[in-house]
């Protein structure tokens, strides 16, 4: 199985939304556009534009790995084809993958540009309304935040906030929290679903997953690669609490698939990875870590 290029990158959290991404990293949410995305400077244009959105209205898991996405639909209505700017705004604390984005418009059809949302993992259920705008056009995107699962089967980490040591090509640190344990790379319309470091042969190598708010940890599973010769051998669980980061777990000697620590627990509020050694393999491959009470 080939490794695609390597990247070495400081720590971040990548949210990948298919075409189009979000960047947050150190906190700060920083907007990336594909190409031809940035507005033009000069007037906005007068055109009678017809703004859609589907789905009409979203749904959004709390974490900042837990994107929703919507296609914006802009399409003239004059009759000739026309090239608007669309601005985008949200409440706090709602994270936009764009605010504002030039389209070709055109009077047959809809122009459809992707546009994702995130909220942190800390927001309160509830309804946050996403303002579109373009000349006299307006849209109103109503977005409904999701209550967190609870309980003792609650997996802690689905969609947190994960930033990696380093990330390897077409894979991403929040592939680890997404619900899915296969290793996927990204590809055309279709977003990676594991991590693998950017850094071939050294070690070691971290993952770093805050959860939403504290909560005592007793049970980690980390999920790596199912072919042993790919799969990760040797890793330390770590639990940061008030004290700092504590050690609770290291698994030593693994061959493929899942491992499950369990652990007397501890009031966490991030859980860390750090991958010490694979079976051969140069690159450290996980592919989902769950994180559950005691």
């Amino acid at each position: 199985m080939p490794h695609l290029q390597q990247s070495r990158r400081r720590p971040r959290t990548v949210l990948a939304f298919g075409v189009s991404a979000t960047v947050i990293a150190f906190g700060v949410l920083a907007v990336v556009a594909p190409r031809g995305d940035s507005a033009p400077a000069g007037p906005e244009p007068s055109a009678s534009l017809e703004l859609t959105a589907g789905p009409e209205r979203l749904d959004v898991a709390p974490g900042l790995c837990s994107p929703s996405t919507t296609q914006i639909g802009v399409r003239s209505v004059d009759g000739a084809a026309a090239y608007p700017t669309v601005r985008v705004t949200a409440p706090e604390p709602v994270g936009l993958s764009r605010t504002t984005f030039t389209t070709y418009a055109p009077a047959e059809y809809p122009a459809l540009t992707p546009l994702d949302v995130v909220v942190p993992g800390d927001t309160p259920a509830g309804e946050y309304d996403l303002a579109l705008r373009s000349g006299a056009s307006t849209l109103t995107i109503p977005v409904t935040v999701t209550e967190r699962p609870s309980g003792p089967d609650a997996n802690l980490a689905r969609g947190q906030e994960t930033t990696a040591s380093s990330v390897g090509n077409l894979t991403t640190a929040c592939g680890v929290v997404d619900g899915n344990h296969t290793y996927t790379l990204e590809g055309f319309n279709r977003p990676p679903t594991a991590w693998a470091d950017g850094s071939p042969g050294v070690f070691p190598d971290q993952l770093e997953t805050r959860l939403a708010r504290p909560a005592a940890v007793g049970r980690v599973d980390v999920h790596t690669h199912a072919e042993a010769r790919f799969a990760l051998r040797d890793w330390d669980v770590e639990l940061h609490t008030e004290a700092g980061w504590t050690t609770v777990a290291s698994v030593r000697g693994h061959t493929a698939g899942a491992a499950t620590s369990t652990f007397p627990s501890l009031r966490a509020d991030a859980v860390r990875i750090t991958a010490l050694a694979t079976n051969g393999y140069a690159y450290a491959i996980v592919t989902e870590v769950e994180v559950y009470g005691p």
